[in-house]
């Protein structure tokens, strides 16, 4: 039996699907089982799955009854998987040929992880890489502290621990977005997770051709769910926040969230101070990266307040 399975969710992706499943099956790590799930695909998603698992036996393949959605899908693959380790794949996205090899000896030499990613290199609809990379931190604990504030998780290129999530019930919510935030940030509550300093995913960026009505609900919706997860977070470690601080910790680490005048950024200061002392006063196992992860992030904060040069 093999000790790796790579789960792949499928919705019309018939544009880059071929690059995405040959990046899987020319991995220089071969023995693994490839799940993929077509979530009721109307384009020819379907029958080019179909035609790579007729010639390659490592493609076990699924089809919903209709679109269930990603988080629906994700859970089902969740479900099927019944190898040692979980390798998450992007139907659009490109993997280095030898991520899955990099990744299963990683964790095979780290006992006290329970998971592993690395960086997500961006590539636009053509394959030409974009400059910037995400993410840019390895240390296990840093991470950890730092998802509180935003997540520190390339999706397409982690590999888990199952048994992890198959003890602990984790599942994605069933929310429009940031499924794979949350996720992560309750995996995170029973195992540590580290990042090699190497490109593990090619993620391909897209254009969304939404109305600027709909790209506003987008926003609004993603905001509701980001609240929900940095309160997650607060409230997994034990902080108990005014209503201030905790008002202004969400506007700040919000997507794209910043400081809009001088008092905002002082009420910010107080209120990230606020969470370091209550880290060491509960004696929490990191509140020593609690605090570097809050010095950093009100730095950030200082940079992106363009109010301060206006």
């Amino acid at each position: 039996m093999n000790r790796l399975t790579v789960f792949m969710p499928v919705y019309n992706a018939e544009c880059f699907l071929e690059k995405a499943v040959e990046s899987i099956l020319d991995q220089t790590y071969r023995e693994f089982d490839f799940l993929v799930i077509d979530d009721g695909s109307t384009d020819n998603s379907h029958r080019i799955l179909e035609s790579y698992a007729e010639k390659d036996a490592r493609i076990i393949l699924y089809e919903n009854e209709g679109n269930k959605g990603v988080c629906y899908t994700r859970n089902r693959g969740l479900e099927l998987c019944q190898t040692e380790y979980i390798a998450f794949m992007d139907a659009d996205d490109i993997a280095p040929l030898n991520r899955l090899e990099k990744e299963i000896v990683f964790l095979d030499s780290h006992q006290e992880l329970a998971g592993v990613g690395g960086i997500a290199q961006s590539i636009d609809e053509s394959g030409e890489v974009i400059p910037g990379m995400f993410p840019l931190f390895q240390n296990p604990d840093y991470i950890k502290a730092n998802m509180m504030f935003e997540n520190t998780l390339a999706n397409g290129s982690v590999m888990l621990c199952t048994n992890i999530y198959k003890k602990h019930g984790i599942r994605y919510w069933d929310k429009e977005f940031a499924e794979d935030y949350r996720f992560f940030s309750e995996y995170l509550q029973y195992g540590k997770i580290g990042n090699l300093n190497e490109v593990m995913q090619q993620y391909r960026k897209v254009s969304s051709g939404l109305t600027q009505t709909f790209k506003n609900r987008k926003d609004m919706v993603r905001k509701q769910a980001s609240d929900e997860i940095h309160k997650f977070w607060f409230e997994s470690y034990g902080f108990c926040f005014s209503e201030e601080e905790e008002g202004i910790l969400l506007k700040c680490f919000g997507e794209d969230g910043r400081t809009e005048s001088e008092d905002e950024l002082r009420s910010l200061y107080k209120a990230l101070s606020s969470m370091c002392t209550q880290a060491e006063t509960i004696e929490l196992e990191n509140s020593a990266m609690i605090k570097v992860v809050c010095r950093k992030q009100y730095g950030k904060q200082v940079s992106k307040a363009f109010w301060l040069w206006e």
